[in-house]
C-alpha cells in the first residue's frame, strides 16, 4: 500500500507547530533554546507540566445514574494508567505529554498493539512528525525516526516511504493532541510563538544586565592623557584594565606621563536610570499572559492580599489548566476505545483532589456540614481526611427529629399520607382521655402530676 506513498498524498499538511518558529529571527546570539532557557518562559513552562503530572491518573467506572467511581480492578487499562512504557512511569509520561504540547502546540503519542490490546504508549519527537492527508480524507503520519537516540518501539509499525529513517504510521496508532489550531484543524500552535519575542526581550535584558552591573552598573572612572596617540591610549587601556578591574579593583594605582584619572564612582549614574527592572517586569507579564499564568505564581509581581488558598487555587485551575487536562482526559479514553463515544461505561479521568486542596479549616468546616446535614456518611467524610472507617459510620445521620428519605417515601405511599393519620390519632387521643378522666379536674389533676415529675 506504501510504496507509492509520495504519489498517493496530495500534499503534506505544513508542520506550522515547529516550522513557526525558523521563521521567526530571534536576533544575534539569541537561539531557540536559549529562549526556553529564559527564566520566566521557564518556570511557565515547568509549573504547568509538574502540576498536572502530579495529579493521580484514574480508571473510572459510570454507573446508570450518572455516579462515577474509581476502577481498582487490575485489568489492561490500569495496568497501561501506572506504567505506559517500558521506561517511563506514569509522571513521566504525562510530563513529557505536556511539555510537548506547550513547546510545539502537538502531542502525537504512539500506540503499541498487542491483539486487540493497547500495550503501550511512547510520545513521539514532535518536531520529527509531519501531518499527511490523502485525496480521499485519510490521515497518516510521517514519523521521522532518530536511529541514534530512538527509545519507541516501532516493531508493529513497519511501512515506509522508501526513506530508511521515515515510518508511515496510520491514525489509528496515534493519539494526537493539540491546541491553538490557527492554521490547520489539525495542527496546533505552541504559546511560545506568541511571545516569542517578549522572551527574547527578556533574555536580552538579562544579558545586558549582566554587562552592565560586572563594574557596579557604572563605569568606575576616566583616565586622561594629553598628546596621546591612539597606539599608546591602547597599550594604556589594556595594562590599566588588566591590573585594576575585577579582583584588581582598589590597589594602588602609579601614575606618571601627565596622566589624570577622574572618579565617576558618585557621578550619579544608577541602574535605576536604564530601568531594567520594569522592562524585565513587562517582557515577563506578557510571557505569564500568553500562558494564562497569574504572574505572582511565578514569581513577578505582587501577590493578592486575599489569602485564600482555594479561590486561587481554582483560579489557577480554570484559567491555566482545565483545557490541558481535560484534553489529555479525552484523547486518551478515545485512544483506548473507551469513554461516551464506545459502548462501555469506563473513561480516563484525573484525580483534581490534589490540585484544589482547601486549607484544613475550611475543609473540616465543609466535611462538618456535609455530614450533619446527611449528605455525606461519617466515613466518607473521614475517607476525605486519610482517616480510617468507624464502626456505623457508613450512613448518613441526621438528627432525631428528622424523618429518614425511606420513612417519608413510605408514608407518601399511602392514598391520603396526611389527614387520615391525624384524624386518626386525634380520635384515638380523646377516646383514651374520655376513658381515664371523667371531668376537667382530673385532667388538670393529672397534667399538674406529669409536669412536677418532669
Amino acid at each position: 500500500m506504501f510504496k507509492n506513498f509520495k504519489k498517493l498524498f496530495a500534499s503534506d499538511v505544513n508542520n506550522r507547530s515547529s516550522n513557526i518558529f525558523s521563521n521567526i529571527n530571534v536576533g544575534k546570539n539569541i537561539t531557540y533554546d536559549d529562549i526556553l532557557l529564559s527564566d520566566v518562559l521557564f518556570s511557565c513552562l515547568t509549573m504547568i507540566t509538574n502540576d498536572i503530572s502530579k495529579l493521580p491518573l484514574n480508571l473510572i467506572s459510570t454507573d446508570d445514574n450518572n455516579i462515577q467511581s474509581v476502577v481498582n480492578a487490575k485489568n489492561s487499562y490500569n495496568k497501561l494508567l501506572n506504567k505506559p512504557n517500558e521506561f517511563q512511569n506514569i509522571q513521566q509520561f504525562l510530563a513529557a505529554w505536556v511539555t510537548s504540547k506547550l513547546k510545539t502546540g502537538n502531542t502525537y503519542v504512539l500506540k503499541n498493539y498487542v491483539g486487540d490490546t493497547v500495550k503501550s504508549l511512547y510520545v513521539l519527537d514532535a518536531d520529527r512528525v509531519t501531518v499527511a492527508v490523502t485525496p480521499s480524507g485519510e490521515i497518516f503520519y510521517k514519523y521521522r525516526v532518530d536511529t541514534a537516540r530512538n527509545l519507541v518501539d516501532l516493531s508493529n509499525i513497519v511501512d515506509s516511504d522508501g526513506e530508511k529513517s521515515t515510518v508511515i504510521i496510520p491514525s489509528r496508532f496515534i493519539i494526537h493532541d493539540r491546541f491553538n489550531c490557527l492554521h490547520h484543524p489539525l495542527i496546533g500552535v505552541s504559546p511560545i510563538a506568541a511571545c516569542m519575542l517578549a522572551a527574547t526581550q527578556n533574555v536580552r535584558i538579562q544579558q545586558f544586565a549582566d554587562a552592565f552591573f560586572k563594574n557596579n552598573a557604572r563605569p568606575g572612572g576616566i583616565l586622561v592623557v594629553e598628546n596621546l596617540d591612539e597606539e599608546k591610549a591602547k597599550q594604556v587601556e589594556i595594562a590599566w584594565s588588566t591590573k585594576f578591574s575585577g579582583g584588581g579593583s582598589g590597589q594602588l594605582a602609579v601614575f606618571g606621563d601627565d596622566v589624570k584619572y577622574t572618579d565617576l564612582s558618585n557621578s550619579g549614574m544608577s541602574a535605576l536610570d536604564a530601568q531594567l527592572v520594569e522592562q524585565f517586569d513587562m517582557s515577563a507579564k506578557s510571557i505569564c499572559r500568553v500562558f494564562h499564568i497569574a504572574p505572582f505564581l511565578v514569581g513577578v509581581g505582587d501577590a493578592p492580599t486575599v489569602n485564600n488558598v482555594e479561590s486561587m487555587s481554582q483560579s489557577y485551575y480554570s484559567q491555566t489548566l482545565q483545557n490541558l487536562l481535560e484534553s489529555i482526559e479525552l484523547c486518551l479514553s478515545e485512544g483506548l476505545g473507551i469513554g461516551k463515544t464506545s459502548n462501555t461505561n469506563l473513561s480516563v479521568s484525573f484525580d483534581l483532589d490534589a490540585l484544589l486542596r482547601m486549607d484544613m479549616q475550611s475543609k473540616v468546616t465543609t466535611l462538618t456540614t456535609a455530614t450533619g446535614s446527611g449528605i455525606m456518611a461519617p466515613n466518607e467524610a473521614r475517607a476525605r481526611l486519610n482517616l480510617k472507617p468507624v464502626n456505623g459510620g457508613d450512613t448518613p445521620y441526621l438528627q432525631m427529629q428528622n424523618y429518614s428519605l425511606d420513612a417519608l417515601n413510605k408514608r407518601d405511599q399511602k392514598d391520603d399520607a396526611f389527614a387520615n393519620k391525624t384524624i386518626t390519632n386525634t380520635k384515638t387521643e380523646t377516646n383514651n382521655i374520655n376513658k381515664n378522666f371523667n371531668d376537667d379536674e382530673d385532667v388538670t389533676d393529672y397534667m399538674l402530676s406529669f409536669l412536677r415529675e418532669q
